[in-house]
């Protein structure tokens, strides 16, 4: 454990991986949590100064199978893995000996009528999870980048997502499969009351639901996109415009329901950067890629 808690976690986590590098009793590869791929490309790009004869080599779920397998290669010298939570219970890394762990974790939470990514601390299940992936196969050591004091602070478990998600989804399929009352419904974890009745009421006003509740014609609809209600029914409403006006709203839904950006955290975004809009930069890095694809298709056959 460290003994105050670090302010800036991607600097410290940084600066105790290149001291472990350097202390000769340190042996095998460390593995390193952050909370997401921006944290990640900040660390490795921090760490990437301070030590030279290392492979430092990113993990999370968004980045092409070809370059997660980096990862699991053997390489001469030593390897050090820098990942999500990808690694805490998917996918075991061999060669692992040192994790280093800033207690911190993005996690999904629905507040106010927007969803979102936080960051949090971990749970104390979490800790333990991330620290066994040291010992997998050899004696090995968490450093933990938080006092131990913090840790009997920490909840027991994660709470279930479905305890901090928009349940608006959730509550339009069981309405589509004939569950009158979502309220009654037996969940394995039982949501919030709160939040289902809030689902119930942006149904309603999307027209999904009837003053009886009701699934409606339009609820059937937009039951069958695989998006969220919102997001459905904006997809929706394009069809009553012009067909340009349905493919630019058809680009930004597609891209407002990725879970994470278009771009790489260290892309140069200047060839497509509308400065009216983050959204609109996406959508224009998306379609330069799609009619890049296009063209290659075509001059494949």
């Amino acid at each position: 454990y460290s003994v105050a808690p670090a302010e800036d976690y991607v600097r410290w986590a940084a600066i105790a991986t290149a001291q472990l590098h350097r202390d000769p009793t340190c042996e095998g590869d460390v593995l390193v949590f952050m909370p997401g791929q921006e944290e990640i490309a900040a660390f490795c790009a921090a760490l990437g100064k301070l030590v030279r004869d290392a492979t430092i080599v990113p993990l999370y779920a968004a980045l092409p199978a070809d370059e997660q397998r980096r990862a699991f290669e053997p390489v001469a010298g030593r390897k050090i893995v820098a990942a999500t939570t990808i690694a805490e219970t998917s996918v075991t890394i061999p060669g692992v000996r040192h994790v280093v762990d800033p207690g911190l974790v993005k996690t999904r939470r629905f507040a106010r009528g927007f969803e979102a990514l936080e960051l949090a601390p971990t749970s104390k299940a979490q800790a333990r999870q991330r620290a066994g992936r040291a010992g997998r196969e050899a004696p090995g050591r968490c450093y933990r980048l938080y006092p131990e004091a913090e840790f009997f602070r920490l909840p027991e478990a994660t709470p279930p997502e479905i305890a901090r998600a928009d349940l608006a989804s959730v509550v339009l399929q069981l309405k589509r499969l004939g569950v009158d009352r979502p309220q009654d419904f037996d969940f394995v974890s039982k949501p919030p009351r709160d939040a289902l009745l809030s689902a119930l009421e942006t149904l309603r006003a999307l027209e999904a639901l009837d003053a009886g509740a009701r699934l409606t014609d339009k609820g059937r609809r937009l039951a069958a996109f695989p998006l969220p209600p919102l997001l459905a029914n904006v997809a929706l409403a394009s069809l009553a415009f012009s067909p340009d006006v349905r493919r630019d709203v058809v680009d930004a839904v597609a891209l407002l329901a990725a879970t994470d950006s278009l771009f790489a955290p260290d892309a140069d975004k200047r060839p497509f950067l509308d400065l009216t809009s983050d959204l609109l930069t996406e959508v224009n890095a998306f379609r330069a890629v799609a009619k890049r694809r296009s063209r290659a298709f075509a001059d494949a056959r």
